[in-house]
């Protein structure tokens, strides 16, 4: 049994402990001002072979790295997002557009601030986790990454342990934030690593402009 996700716009299994070390943070991370754009980053040497992408399916048209042979599904209207899925729907790694409150650009920092908190508490999460922080802040300007390691509060509920990545991308000029999110059972060996090369690859993601030009 998956755990729901309390709020927002992903259903994901999350629940996790013990043992994952992220990275050395930052390095990796672009600024989110300004231009908006975002640094090319490495790969994890583990991890997937990359493809970048433009996708454009809500307000934002950014560019990002995902999975070349992962299957894409792209939702476009009041539930927008790209999914990315491996073919026996053992991983899959999503993309959203949100404004985590007030959609005004100058509060979207106290925004994901705030919401990356409520993952952190484990108010996002039903049935009850208990949740061990491995990483949680602004890694850079408009660069914001929660790792998380959840377990069921009530093991009598069925709910996996896991290990979730969220990261949250924004700046002054995007239209929108852009989330990524992905997460995978915390005894699974090459789900850790490839977490953390998705890691990577969501903080490389690139504000390109609107996704519609303006009339």
């Amino acid at each position: 049994m998956k755990l729901r996700i309390g709020i927002g716009t992903l259903v994901a299994a999350v629940a996790l402990a013990g043992g994952f070390a992220c990275k050395k943070q930052g390095e990796e991370a672009a600024s989110g001002g300004g231009g908006g754009q975002g640094a090319a980053t490495e790969p994890a040497a583990a991890g997937p072979a990359l493809a970048e992408k433009e996708l454009a399916f809500g307000k934002v048209k950014f560019k990002v790295s995902v999975p070349a042979d992962w299957e894409e599904k792209i939702e476009t209207g009041s539930f927008a997002s790209a999914r990315y899925t491996t073919k026996d729907f053992r991983y899959s790694l999503a993309f959203d557009e949100t404004c985590c409150g007030m959609c005004e650009a100058e509060k979207w920092a106290d925004n994901v601030k705030a919401e990356a908190a409520q993952y952190a508490s484990g108010e996002m999460f039903q049935p009850p986790v208990t949740v061990e922080v491995k990483e949680n802040g602004e890694v850079a300007p408009g660069a914001w990454v929660f790792v998380g390691h959840t377990a069921p509060v009530d093991p009598a509920t069925g709910a996996r342990s896991q290990a979730l990545l969220k990261v949250w991308r924004y700046g002054a000029d995007w239209e929108q934030i852009v989330t990524c999110e992905f997460s995978v059972d915390r005894d699974d060996a090459e789900g850790l690593a490839l977490l953390e090369s998705l890691r990577n690859a969501c903080l490389g993601l690139e504000r390109l402009g609107p996704a519609q030009p303006a009339s």
